[in-house]
């Protein structure tokens, strides 16, 4: 009789147990690489916690861009401030006709009071069609000297490793 751990059909489980995890573990880095694949333009990493509790730091935005004319209140907006390469993601709380078009004014969720000055269309990155949690500190993490090396050097040198092993047993 063979052992429930070595049969084909517990094999066969593990594999796409390990599949699906792995698929989970890469899908959300994926997104954040390349938002085209949901449909979005841009993503971001969050760094301050003004739209806390529905976007906190360390989670990332996939934004996609919008005519400013169709953004509405309570849309969440990616946008520049002036000459600021920082974008900035807050709720609309209230869209106004001005002589250059549309502009908005803008709350983070967290904030007690709206933003200073009007947001214009033309600064507007686009609106967040979806937030995924917390992978923005090891997308953060990975920038750094030692995240390069626990996430790229230290994983290539054990597969480097085990192939050697391989090759001299």
């Amino acid at each position: 009789m063979t052992p429930i751990l070595t049969s084909p059909r517990t094999k066969r489980a593990a594999n796409v147990l390990g599949i699906a995890v792995l698929i989970a573990l890469v899908a959300p880095f994926a997104v954040y690489a390349a938002p085209e694949v949901v449909g979005a333009d841009e993503s971001f990493v969050v760094l301050t916690p003004s739209m806390t509790p529905d976007i906190a730091p360390g989670d990332v935005v996939v934004v996609a861009e919008r005519d400013p004319r169709t953004v509405a209140e309570n849309d969440v907006i990616t946008f520049v401030r002036g000459s600021s390469d920082v974008p900035v993601t807050h709720r609309v709380i209230g869209v106004v006709s001005t002589a250059d078009g549309v502009a908005f004014e803008t709350k983070g969720d967290a904030n007690e009071g709206p933003d200073p000055g009007l947001v214009p269309g033309a600064n507007l990155v686009g609106v967040v069609v979806l937030t995924i949690p917390y992978i923005g500190y090891v997308i953060q993490f990975a920038g750094t000297r030692a995240g390069f090396v626990a996430l790229v050097v230290f994983p290539f040198g054990l597969l480097v490793a085990s192939e050697l092993w391989s090759i001299v047993r």
